[in-house]
């Protein structure tokens, strides 16, 4: 079904992406006539004027009415996508959890370049392999320190219960 074909009661699909997936539904209560959208086209595209349909759906205590291509079944509005039936959020469900697959399977390798671009800072940027050098320094000094503040305080421990 297209959403120009919905009727007042018909459940549209929603998943929302903003934060993880939620997915809900919602009542159509009301599908208004397709009409040429007449929102100007982005400077530089050559967009045709498109027929879209206002519908006015309930979900989750709320109503609002979205403005949809008339002639598809599934479409997106932020990071909301609508669909006629459960098959398009099916689809993007299973095309999210195909591209989070594919990431995840790259992020050892993200890590060893992240690691590998370092380096190579370090030897092609004699600033930052100083400061590096100067950090690096600076984190054994105080780790020496922390070490001694400790056996000082341990040495005043053992003289306090000496007297």
């Amino acid at each position: 079904m297209i959403f120009k074909e919905l009727r007042q009661n018909n459940t549209v699909y929603m998943l929302d992406k903003r934060e993880g997936m939620k997915y809900t539904q919602g009542k159509v209560l009301n599908v208004g006539q397709p009409r040429i959208d007449t929102q100007l086209p982005t400077p530089g595209t050559m967009q045709m004027p498109q027929t879209v349909v206002d519908v006015t759906i309930e979900a989750n205590g709320k109503t609002e009415t979205y403005k949809f291509p008339d002639n598809v079944g599934v479409a997106a509005v932020g990071s909301v996508l609508f669909s006629t039936d459960k098959e398009g959020v099916l689809k993007e469900v299973q095309a999210t959890i195909s591209d989070c697959e594919q990431y995840l399977s790259q992020v050892d390798a993200k890590k060893e370049m992240l690691e590998q671009g370092k380096s190579l800072i370090a030897e092609l940027d004699t600033t930052f392999k100083e400061k590096q050098e100067i950090e690096n320094r600076i984190s054994k000094i105080e780790k020496q320190q922390e070490e001694h503040i400790s056996i000082l305080k341990e040495m005043l421990s053992i003289l306090k219960k000496e007297s």
